[in-house]
């Protein structure tokens, strides 16, 4: 096909129509516009125009800032004890409190609930443990922060979202932890999602990924940014963080992607996705195959598009309509193996 561009419009402060609810209003898209822009070889004088709002933020930061020794851990449970077929309290309690029980086992500190909570308890009900079950019954999607053994520098801070358990390891003395601990025990199933930059050179192309995040809002917003440069001039990019919160989905998800219009309909769209899906492939498949005989469920998602032709193209590379609307589009990661 000679599409090679899928716009992807995130959520904004104008929150657009469903590109379907556009067409049924007969509203004109920007994609019924011939794309004059276009530039049939383009070469190291021209120029790389992109049209969406790359300052939105979404789940993730929009500049994500790599850290040297920083990385996030993030996964699903796969045992009773880290939340599995329990019924109450909810399974995404069990899924951070069992972190959390191990890292104090290992002598790290944090201390649940927080002296600021009140709690309508019973007497006989109001024991310490209880009290910590309560409150992550009502606050699991927070960022709890862990201490140091003997400091009160923070070594993790754990979340849940959409299902996973989110781990933001500030350096390596947490790494190597969660490696030994918690990657390496029967209860967990997860990745580590380092946060550097990194570049590579194919073919007069250089890829470039850069991924970063800060705790202060959630443990799980993190973000990575990939870039496309031709002629040292990046000519296609796309921001994905690791959950879709409308669907309810964990694993990566592409919140923007984007080809200059002057560079559009030369294969640069397909190039970027096979740059992101290879990269999400090896990040993700030790801990998919972990277990043959209970993989887990991966996601790889879109989204909200609202261009017609970014779901039309979407839905060409493999993705599929997951709500009905072109608007949430997914397909399994290992899809694209």
């Amino acid at each position: 096909d000679n599409i090679t561009v899928a716009a992807l419009h995130v959520r904004s402060i104008h929150m657009p129509l469903p590109w379907i609810a556009q067409d049924l209003l007969g509203i004109p898209s920007a994609e019924d516009v011939p794309n004059k822009d276009r530039v049939t070889n383009p070469t190291a004088a021209t120029p790389a125009t992109f049209k969406l709002n790359w300052g939105y933020k979404e789940n993730g930061p929009t500049q994500p800032t790599p850290k040297e020794n920083v990385c996030t851990f993030m996964g699903a449970p796969t045992s009773i004890l880290s939340g599995v077929d329990r019924e109450y309290p909810d399974e995404n309690v069990h899924l951070v409190k069992a972190a959390l029980d191990i890292m104090r086992k290992h002598g790290y500190r944090c201390q649940l609930p927080p002296k600021s909570w009140k709690s309508d308890m019973l007497e006989e009900e109001n024991s310490k443990e209880s009290r910590e079950l309560k409150y992550l019954d009502d606050n699991y999607y927070k960022s709890h922060n862990v201490l140091g053994k003997k400091s009160d520098d923070i070594i993790f801070v754990v979340t849940v979202v959409c299902g996973w358990i989110y781990i933001w390891c500030t350096g390596m003395e947490g790494e190597e932890f969660v490696t030994e601990h918690l990657s390496n025990s029967p209860h967990y199933a997860l990745a580590k999602v380092p946060h550097e930059e990194v570049s590579a050179i194919d073919n007069a192309v250089t890829m470039t990924r850069r991924t970063g995040g800060a705790p202060n809002g959630n443990a799980g917003s993190i973000s990575t940014v990939f870039e496309l440069k031709k002629y040292n001039k990046i000519i296609a990019k796309a921001r994905c963080t690791y959950y879709n919160g409308a669907m309810d989905n964990s694993g990566p998800t592409i919140e923007l992607f984007e080809v200059a219009k002057e560079w559009r309909q030369h294969g640069y769209g397909k190039l970027l996705l096979g740059f992101l899906a290879k990269y999400f492939v090896d990040l993700f498949e030790d801990m998919f195959f972990s277990d043959e005989e209970n993989q887990l469920e991966l996601n790889f998602n879109v989204c909200y598009c609202t261009s017609r032709y970014a779901c039309q193209w979407f839905l060409r590379q493999g993705f599929e309509d997951w709500d009905g609307m072109g608007e949430e589009l997914g397909q399994h990661l290992f899809h694209f193996l």
